[in-house]
């Protein structure tokens, strides 16, 4: 099956691979079976008979099964609301899919791959900012009167930094 997206993430069935903000997690070769068949009707309804029969021809197993793929591929993704379960029904894939062709897919994986290295240097770096900031602020007045109170503001903001990474690169990466 050709390569698809999901959101932000790459999904390469041939390898068993989600690529999301970066990183890569590989899947059983179950759940990306499950996954294509879901992405394949997504938003559709996909019966339980019907996963099972997909999935695991002349095979005799119990829900179980697709319990514990849809489980894998909601952690996988970060997001539990991404595979709905229709209760007495079966399960539906609750994003747009794009299936790529091999030039849209090697472009997707470059965007990614910039992404998440942009991704990984914001963590660090904004931190350092605000502690920079704070540093000359504070040690930049040689006559500022509570060189203790100069120490707490370097950690202070320093440690604000920290707090607030997570949530810019997240507002980043969703723009």
């Amino acid at each position: 099956m050709k390569k698809f997206t999901i959101g932000t993430a790459l999904v390469d069935p041939a390898a068993n691979e989600v690529q999301k903000d970066g990183d890569i997690v590989r899947l059983e070769p179950k759940a990306v079976e499950v996954l294509c068949l879901l992405a394949s009707k997504a938003g559709q309804t996909v019966s339980k008979e019907e996963i099972l029969e997909a999935v695991w021809p002349k095979t005799v197993v119990t829900e179980d099964s697709i319990i514990r793929c849809v489980s894998q591929l909601r952690k996988a993704f970060g997001d539990p609301e991404l595979i709905e379960a229709i209760t007495k029904r079966g399960y539906r894939l609750n994003s747009a899919v794009r299936f790529l062709d091999n030039n849209d897919a090697i472009s997707v994986e470059k965007v990614l791959t910039r992404v998440s290295r942009w991704q990984k240097h914001l963590r660090w770096a904004i931190p350092l900012l605000f502690g920079l900031i704070a540093m000359l602020v504070v040690w930049g007045n040689p006559n500022f009167p509570y060189w203790g109170v100069g120490a707490a503001v370097v950690i202070v903001a320093s440690v604000v930094g920290v707090l607030l990474t997570p949530m810019i690169v997240k507002i980043t990466s969703d723009s």
